[in-house]
């Protein structure tokens, strides 16, 4: 019924509002299935009035204005969601095209990136006037802001009129952060103070030199203002000298040629000047604000406020030394010899940020170029001493090699002459990783050979990837930091970014394909080389899986939570930062919004008005027993007060424990859940389940982060009173010792708080191994377990016994229903009065199978054979057909257009001819029930109307009801 998924819709918004204030403007939208409730686009009835847009422009001094692209002066007419428009400028074309790949300036224009990827790259610099200048992915106006004020009024506006807003200093932005489809951006680039103290005299117990710079300076800029200090200083930049230092740089967490002396940009950072999701503009410094302050220290760019000014330490300028390194197609042919002098490189990697140094290197098929080694505080013979093991190797091994190399009196000195400017207006894809000293130790072949999958991810690609690395360790001279940088930096030795070219004008599907070759070859296989790594925020694949764990790892939950303190309503939005997991851009990367679908969201029973899904979320709910009326006492006596249930799904991150349960209780298919995120902590379902059983559904978040807290300070909170523990194993994982290990600790932290909790241990993602070696790999994997579980029990002197039931499963066939209906059917309570019932009504109407399924998730609650109907011979027989009657119902709302959740059919009938005749019709309110009958036409109509007269015995499954006396003497109309 399509009208019943409306009201879902309509239900949920109100229930927004209350956690959202500005929500009431949001749009509802409808993509791919799903629903939405969306920020305030051109064209919605939110969207402001030209009255108001007026208003603001004088609120701001004249500077807002309708951003154009970059190329839109080469074009006859710029077709833009405001109108259509004559841009043509045979000058300004000229200087657009000429500078177009230039980085600086593509810093001071509004809203330009310097990566075009994420703008779409629909209105680049061309010769043709006549072509189509398009916005693509960029704003729609932008606020050139010179002053706090006019910050404070774009912010305020964008959050009362529920728009999507951009935060853009410089555009050097490799993922897009600084763009946004139809939003309204702040440029923050005319913010250019630059001050300098020789004493700090703020909070915090630093009294060294420090400088306060506005939201827009530049690393060169910067550097250059502290060369001409008397004395000369240093302060912390990024490597790239056009990159805005106090934005999205320290906001990140920031890495430079500084970072082996003093840690990461975040942790030089003593106060910063903010507007805060609110309007307010106010500091933030270990005494004010103190929670804001560290998560502005690495956090997330652009996920807490807008940053006006950030004052940071300074040191004193040293001597430097800098040699650079060649090794290229032009020295050799033998790409075998080639690779040889890259893997001895990369082996002393360890052994150079062990030294303090800073190494920036690119690689590319054939071409290794290390420019350059920086030693700051060293001379040249210390830096040719340190690099020496390395050079000897290389002449060993007949690896040819260029080199030069130079000492400086300044770092200054050294980062003009040795430090190369980067392009702009290239089109690409980055991700990246970070190898640890102990993943260089022990795998360096293994980081080598994938270095060459990201340079050749696939043969057919028309580009080929790259990788940009820096060696560096920000715990050389900083091992314990105050910033919410990932604590795994601490112990770094190669970052490395990953780059994968996109051709311009590149199809949707083009683009996905990249993509799904960016996240799961090249950063794949870094990742699996690289297991005791993680990834850097700023450059990094934010489509990854489990961003979370690998930008920030244990720092999360503290970052997730400030984020709701803060930024409660969602104003700011920069992808893959703290608490955008319920956010997603949709409609080929255009409308920002709220999904109403995600797993995580609790199910509204949209037939009971005080349903509050906020509460649900944060309550454990008790079981409703049923109001037994006056129901016979031999059939009172069967029926127990059902108990409270606690069902932990647990599992390593990536075993797909939030997979199957989008499908089992989501309406997800499976190929739909390839876009579901990790779980993040601790995501609490209550399921109602056939309305007096609450599932207490708990899946855990599986990143080593989070499981550490579980087995720590959560221990007793989350083992306690738990009646299933679900534990998924990945049958692909690569480190099955540690996935044993995990799954032992959570053994021992079950058994001592919950020792009489029923375990299904499920080995999932069975479809990956070969069919005829299934059965073998799933025996050996289970034995293990058992042999592990075991272990634990003669190890730890547990005297208890372990009920431990065994799965294969896989989310593209029935064995995930086999596996959850076996979960299902022994925490449904009253099973014997089910089936007691579904025998009477059997043997009654004369069928040969009756399944009762429940509603949602399609799964057999209890089923009755006959004698006839025990010679079926498929086993699975009733997996598959909750697989089936899913799927039947999933491909009505996709021809309907209405909500997955929805209820889509009330009756499916098929008569075989001569072989059986079946039908599945709406039941109670919470279940479907399946006949299986011999053929013929009168018992079937007999059958159906057995079955609806037979409701009334069965609504004790919808909760409180009378069951009516005379169990199992049942009127109906006899099949002749």
């Amino acid at each position: 019924m399509a009208w019943n998924g409306s009201i879902l819709a309509l239900g949920l918004l109100p229930l927004l509002s209350e956690a959202l204030p500005s929500s009431h403007r949001l749009v509802p939208r409808t993509w791919n299935g799903n629903d939405y409730a969306c920020k305030c686009y051109v064209g919605d009835e939110c969207w402001p009035g030209e009255g108001s847009w007026a208003e603001l422009n004088s609120t701001v001094g004249g500077n807002l204005i309708v951003h154009l692209p970059p190329g839109a002066p080469c074009y006859e007419t710029f077709e833009g969601p405001l109108g259509t428009i004559s841009t043509y400028d045979a000058a300004a074309c000229a200087d657009a095209t000429a500078n177009f790949m230039g980085e600086q300036w593509t810093a001071e224009q509004p809203a330009a990136l310097m990566w075009t990827y994420f703008t779409n790259d629909t209105c680049r610099p061309t010769r043709n006037p006549a072509g189509s200048c398009t916005l693509g992915y960029y704003g729609v106006y932008v606020i050139e802001a010179q002053t706090k004020e006019h910050i404070k009024a774009g912010v305020d506006f964008a959050r009362e009129n529920n728009l999507r807003l951009v935060v853009r200093n410089t555009g050097h932005d490799f993922i897009g952060r600084s763009t946004g489809w139809g939003a309204l951006v702040i440029n923050t680039h005319s913010f250019q103070d630059v001050e300098f103290v020789d004493e700090y005299t703020g909070p915090g117990g630093y009294t060294g030199g420090a400088v306060t710079i506005g939201a827009g300076v530049q690393g060169r800029a910067l550097l250059a203002e502290a060369h001409a200090q008397d004395p000369p200083v240093q302060v912390m930049t990024g490597e790239c000298p056009t990159v805005g230092v106090a934005g999205g740089l320290v906001q990140g967490g920031g890495h430079g040629p500084l970072t082996p002396l003093h840690g990461m940009v975040a942790d030089t950072a003593l106060s910063f000047e903010v507007v805060t999701a609110s309007g307010e503009i106010l500091t933030a410094n270990s005494d004010e604000n103190p929670d804001l302050f560290w998560a502005l220290k690495g956090g997330g760019p652009g996920a807490f406020a807008v940053v006006l000014s950030v004052t940071l330490k300074t040191f004193p300028e040293q001597k430097s030394a800098g040699i650079i390194v060649n090794i290229n197609s032009t020295l050799t042919r033998d790409e075998a010899l080639f690779w040889e002098g890259v893997r001895s490189f990369h082996k002393y990697s360890n052994n150079f940020v062990d030294a303090g140094l800073y190494v920036y290197f690119e690689l590319f098929a054939m071409r290794l170029h290390i420019q350059p080694f920086v030693g700051i505080g060293k001379t040249l013979a210390e830096m040719q001493d340190i690099l020496k093991p390395m050079f000897d190797e290389f002449d060993a091994q007949g690896v040819p090699y260029d080199t030069t190399g130079k000492e400086f009196d300044t770092l200054w000195d050294l980062y003009i002459d040795l430090f190369e400017d980067e392009g702009a207006g290239v089109s690409g894809l980055t991700g990246g990783w970070m190898f640890s000293h102990q993943d260089v130790a022990e795998n360096n072949d293994e980081i080598i050979e994938a270095f060459k999958t990201v340079i050749s991810p696939r043969e057919d690609l028309a580009y080929q990837g790259g990788i940009v690395g820096h060696l560096w360790d920000a715990g050389h001279s900083t091992p314990v930091s105050n910033s919410a940088t990932h604590p795994r930096f601490r112990n770094s030795t190669d970052f490395s970014i990953a780059i994968l070219p996109v051709p311009v004008g590149a199809s949707w599907e083009q683009k996905e394909d990249l993509q799904n070759v960016l996240t799961n070859v090249q950063d794949e296989a870094m990742r699996r080389a690289g297991p005791n790594g993680c990834a850097y925020v700023n450059e990094g694949d934010p489509f990854q899986p489990d961003w979370q764990d690998h930008f920030w790892g244990s720092e999360y939950p503290e970052l997730l939570r400030i984020k709701k303190e803060w930024d409660p309503e969602g104003v700011f939005y920069t992808v893959s930062t703290p608490g955008t997991e319920d956010w997603e851009v949709i409609e080929y990367g255009t409308r920002l919004c709220l999904s109403l679908e995600l797993p995580s969201a609790p199910i509204v029973d949209v037939e009971n008005e005080n349903t509050n899904p906020i509460s649900l979320k944060m309550a454990d709910m008790e079981q409703s027993t049923p109001n037994l009326g006056v129901m016979p006492s031999d059939v009172r006596s069967e029926v127990k007060k059902p108990k409270k249930k606690k069902v932990l799904l647990m599992g390593k991150s990536g075993s797909g424990k939030s997979s199957m349960r989008s499908i089992i209780f989501s309406n997800y298919i499976a190929r739909d859940t390839r876009r579901l995120g990790a779980t993040i902590d601790i995501d609490l379902s209550h399921v109602k389940f056939l309305g007096n059983l609450t599932l207490n559904l708990w899946d855990c978040g599986g990143q080593e982060a989070f499981m550490e807290n579980y087995l720590s300070q959560q221990r007793v909170h989350v083992f306690s009173n738990v009646g299933v523990l679900i534990y998924v194993f990945d049958i692909e994982s690569r480190d099955v010792d540690r996935d044993m290990a995990t799954y032992v600790s959570i053994l021992s932290a079950l058994t001592q708080f919950s020792p009489t909790a029923k375990i299904y241990v499920l080995i999932h993602k069975m479809d990956l191994i070969m069919l005829q070696a299934r059965e073998g790999v799933f025996t050996e994997r289970v034995r293990l377990v058992r042999q592990k579980t075991m272990e634990f029990i003669q190890g730890s002197g547990y005297t208890g016994e372990l009920d431990l039931i065994p799965f294969a499963t896989s989310i593209w066939d029935q064995s995930l229903y086999k596996a959850w209906a076996s979960i299902i059917h022994d925490l449904v309570p009253n099973l014997s009065v089910i089936e007691s019932q579904l025998e009477s009504l059997g043997i009654l109407i004369e069928a040969e199978e009756l399944l009762l399924f429940e509603r949602t998730s399609f799964l057999v609650v209890s089923s009755w054979t006959s004698n006839e109907g025990h010679n079926n011979p498929t086993e699975d027989r009733q997996e598959r057909i909750s697989n089936i009657l899913k799927h039947f119902k999933q491909s009505i709302s996709r021809f309907t257009g209405t909500p997955r959740n929805a209820e889509q059919f009330s009756l499916m009938e098929h008569k075989a001819g001569t072989r059986f005749s079946m039908f599945a019709c709406k039941f109670t309110t919470n279940t479907y029930l399946m006949v299986i009958l011999p053929p013929g036409e009168a018992r079937f109509n007999s059958a159906k109307l057995n079955c609806q007269i037979a409701r009334e015995s069965f609504k004790f499954l919808d909760g409180p009801a009378t069951i009516p006396s005379h169990q199992g003497q049942q009127s109906g109309v006899q099949a002749s």
